[in-house]
């Protein structure tokens, strides 16, 4: 239910709406708070540039990894902020300095539940 497609300037995670039931696009984002999600009928889709949206890059002498995660946010109703379960989704891209790409860390976990209640 997951995809990572590595581009040359950008990585991007396509999750199957089954897979995230119940979360709207606009909940999703990656760990800069402005990069959200968009939508069709069947994937949320969220495009990761390597140096924007908080990508971390990692150096070896072999290699450069970008890796960027999937994860909600806070829901504002009426002066009351609420958090649904919390969810990460960690996705890398590989680029070796041949050129070839692959990807990895695809592992999505729900995290513990938290409310934070403005009164």
């Amino acid at each position: 239910g997951v995809t990572i497609t590595c581009r040359k300037t950008e990585m991007q995670i396509d999750v199957e709406r089954e897979v995230l039931n119940g979360f709207k696009p606009i909940h999703l984002r990656l760990n800069n708070r402005s990069c959200i999600a968009t939508a069709n009928e069947t994937h949320f889709s969220l495009v990761a540039p390597l140096m924007g949206c908080g990508t971390d890059s990692s150096h070896t002498n072999e290699a450069v990894v970008y890796s960027n995660n999937v994860q909600e946010d806070e829901v504002d109703f009426e002066g009351v902020i609420t958090r649904m379960p919390e969810l990460l989704i960690p996705f890398s891209c590989y680029y070796t300095k041949e050129g070839v790409t692959s990807t990895f860390g695809i592992i999505p976990r729900k995290v513990t539940k938290r409310c934070v209640c403005v009164i």
